[in-house]
């Protein structure tokens, strides 16, 4: 009879909630919910780590804990929780509840939940100036200023090369504005040019000429 309580008991022993995912941001609070068919409990653990193996905090009904092995845990057995403050990037993780009833067999309800601890720009650790002088940037925000002077300065001389290239395209010079070339002088025939160059020069007689004019008077003379 012993035997068959225990195996009618067993599934509600064991079927405590897994794969729970719980979210956090950087410096909030998380409450884990542990799963529990009972109100009384003998002991009630939260670990950690590898294969859960570190104890993070814990209750026992007949011994006093130790300290929680993290600051800022608070552990409530009434209504099986336990709270995480000022979360950090560390705490994430899967974690236990091990809860124990003090039946026999040493049976525990266990829940296994998934811890996701994200940083918001608030938790982020900037140095920051004085914020009494004028005019002062912290390191961040003149980060986050060059990042989008890089992304913005190509855009606009992209755009501004585009409308300058459309706007020459559309209005080509006019016939005022397009470069003159020098005026050139009417070209002279060569016929006209040697003629121009060409001076007369009168010639001597030559000897056959006066020979001739010679025979012309004497002829002349004799018949005469």
């Amino acid at each position: 009879m012993k035997m068959l309580f225990i195996l009618l008991a067993f599934p509600s022993f064991i079927k405590g909630c897994t794969g729970l995912t719980l979210y956090g941001e950087v410096g909030g609070t998380v409450v884990f919910q542990c799963h529990s068919t009972k109100k009384e409990i003998k002991y009630f653990y939260f670990q950690g780590g590898t294969d859960f193996k570190k104890v993070i905090i814990g209750y026992h009904k007949t011994k006093k804990p130790d300290e929680p092995s993290r600051p800022d845990t608070y552990l409530n057995h009434a209504d099986k929780t336990v709270t995480f403050r000022n979360l950090t990037v560390s705490d994430n993780g899967t974690k236990k509840c091990i809860i124990s009833h003090g039946l026999p067999g040493g049976m525990t309800e266990d829940t296994t939940i998934t811890l996701i601890v994200t940083a918001t720009p608030n938790a982020v650790t900037i140095e920051h100036h004085n914020p009494e002088s004028a005019g002062d940037v912290s390191n961040a925000s003149l980060t986050y200023l060059l990042d989008l002077l890089r992304l913005i300065v190509p855009v606009l001389v992209c755009v501004g090369g585009f409308a300058w290239w459309k706007k020459c395209k559309g209005n080509p010079l006019s016939n005022e504005q397009r470069p003159q070339s020098a005026p050139q002088a009417d070209p002279v025939s060569a016929s006209e040019e040697v003629a121009e160059r060409e001076i007369f020069v009168p010639q001597p007689p030559v000897a056959e000429d006066l020979e001739m004019e010679t025979m012309n008077n004497t002829n002349s003379n004799e018949n005469m």
